[in-house]
């Protein structure tokens, strides 16, 4: 044994033999840490190999030193000047003057100078660009709680105030007719457009107006009365006359056709902040869907759901265009605007739910067909969200590292969406509630399930599921690392045995430290650096 023989002996060294927690320190940082004074314990040059068939050293070491060595560190410049590093397994008494210390060579410490790393398929890891809507590949995490962290918009201008709208080829203050078409928001008209104000005295003027046409023996060219929202005629697009038979008078509003209003488009815009409030969380994938998105709902038994990471990213909102067009029951609906790279993404649209059509004998048919349009549509809708459900609570993969894989894998499937079989005929009560129109709700998980989640991503990253070269740092205290089945990432001047030991330890998902200090203290935040 040369003199240059030399072995360190240290206590409390955090790092497990089960490679769970590894740090990316070399030699020298290694052997800087094993002989500072928390970790110390002795160091000595007179010690021997075992050659019976186990790594073991018999050394001079006093047993009750021995006691608290966890981890040792070795050279033998017979065979190398390489410093080697072990994780000690037992301590046994020989002698009051011999102490035999059992170990296992530490893998991953000992070559880690010699790592040379390659691209593999990564499965996890923590990653270095952790802005909003980068990371979104699902995590096959069931979110079994969701709740409203506010309601952000109801618009009142929906629901609140409307008009009593006639389709008539007869306009009884001029006492004329009218034979071909009109144009007003794109919709053409067989007739005028009469409007009456819902409240009293419009419908005072109503029921007037009704007797002075049926007077005026014109009762038949009245074909369709209709509720409508106040806000598709402004005030600059109707004249306003009076008719009257005898003592009995109507003031009612007409629809001005004219070419510069007869294409025009009703419209309003809602911006609505992508940040969630109610909590604070520490990765940003938990600010995207499933875990925070838009529910937006008619009322009549249609919801989408919409998720803020598909607008446009450089936005702070996620906007939506309100169209209405003027007809028979009103035609509406709410566009997502930039999203998912359409600027007007109509095919991802929610229609409006129907306004009520008055009883009127002229036409029947066409009212209960205008009444039942809402249905329609939401019996086909109502399949679709069915199937949606399925494919978003369908079961957990066994895919999640250590044993948080079984807490998060037994969440009971999620509801994101309210139950809907079919469509319901709510236009009607809609209007007589005072709920017609469009609700958006910002959700989101349950605070404690959030926590769960949040602390998850903190602890293993994110899926990546792709071919790139494994983040070893990157962030402030720890970067977790998991390759897949086979995959090589450590290649190098490294033994055959051993190469394979440290890959399979990359195989089965590991925890790289920054600072051997801090080795599993998971409470510590872990920004990008």
């Amino acid at each position: 044994m040369a003199n240059s023989s030399i072995i360190i002996f240290s206590k409390n060294v955090a790092i497990d033999k089960g490679y769970k927690n590894v740090v990316n320190y070399n030699s020298s940082q290694m052997l800087a840490f094993l002989r500072s004074q928390a970790h110390f314990v002795a160091e000595m040059n007179n010690y021997s190999f075992i050659r019976e068939g186990k790594r073991a050293i018999r050394t001079s070491l006093p047993f009750s030193q021995a006691q608290i060595v966890n981890y040792i560190a070795f050279r033998n410049d017979d065979y190398s000047s390489k410093w080697y590093f072990a994780f000690v397994d037992k301590v046994n008494f020989i002698s009051p003057a011999c102490t035999e210390i059992e170990f296992t060579i530490d893998e991953w410490s000992t070559w880690f100078d010699q790592f040379e790393q390659k691209p593999c398929y990564v499965i996890r890891e923590h990653v270095n660009n952790d802005s909003f809507g980068a990371n979104t590949i699902d995590e096959g995490l069931s979110v079994s709680q969701v709740i409203a962290s506010e309601e952000v918009i109801e618009d009142e201008s929906l629901y609140n105030d409307f008009y009593v709208a006639c389709i008539t080829n007869w306009n009884p203050s001029s006492k004329t007719g009218f034979s071909g078409v009109c144009a007003y928001t794109k919709q053409v008209f067989g007739g005028e457009v009469h409007l009456f104000n819902l409240d009293e005295d419009g419908l005072y003027n109503l029921e007037h107006y009704i007797y002075i046409v049926n007077s005026q023996a014109h009762i038949g060219d009245l074909h369709y009365m209709f509720i409508i929202p106040r806000i598709l005629v402004p005030a600059n697009n109707y004249t306003t006359e009076t008719a009257t038979e005898g003592e009995v008078g109507a003031t009612y509003k007409v629809v001005k056709y004219d070419s510069t209003d007869a294409y025009k488009s009703v419209n309003k815009f809602y911006n609505i902040s992508k940040k969630t409030s109610g909590y604070s969380v520490k990765n940003n994938k938990c600010y995207c869907y499933p875990y925070n998105y838009l529910l937006v709902t008619n009322g009549a038994g249609s919801n989408n759901i919409y998720r803020y990471e598909d607008f446009e990213s450089s936005s702070s909102t996620a906007d939506f265009q309100l169209q209405l067009a003027l007809a028979v029951g009103v035609s509406g609906r709410l566009v997502p605007l930039n999203y998912k790279g359409v600027s007007y993404n109509n095919e991802e649209s929610l229609e409006l739910g129907k306004y009520p059509t008055c009883s009127w004998s002229s036409d029947v048919y066409t009212n209960w067909l205008t009444q039942q349009a809402v249905n329609f549509s939401q019996k086909f809708l109502g399949t679709e969200i069915s199937h949606d459900i399925a494919q978003i609570g369908g079961s957990i993969t066994n895919l999640l590292p250590s044993q948080i894989a079984g807490a998060l894998g037994n969440f009971s499937s999620q509801q994101l969406l309210p139950q809907i079989q079919g469509g319901q005929a709510t236009a009607d009560v809609n209007y007589a509630s005072n709920s017609q129109g469009f609700r958006i709700f910002k959700m989101r998980a349950k605070p404690e399930i959030m926590s769960q989640i949040d602390d998850y991503f903190s602890r293993f990253g994110y899926k990546i599921l792709r071919i790139k070269t494994p983040n070893m740092t990157g962030r402030q205290n720890w970067n977790y690392v998991e390759i897949g089945e086979g995959e090589i990432w450590i290649e190098g001047e490294i033994p055959a045995e051993s190469k394979e030991i440290i890959n399979e330890i990359a195989r089965k998902g590991v925890t790289i430290w920054h600072d051997m200090n801090n080795v599993g203290n998971f409470n510590l935040n872990n920004p990008i650096v």
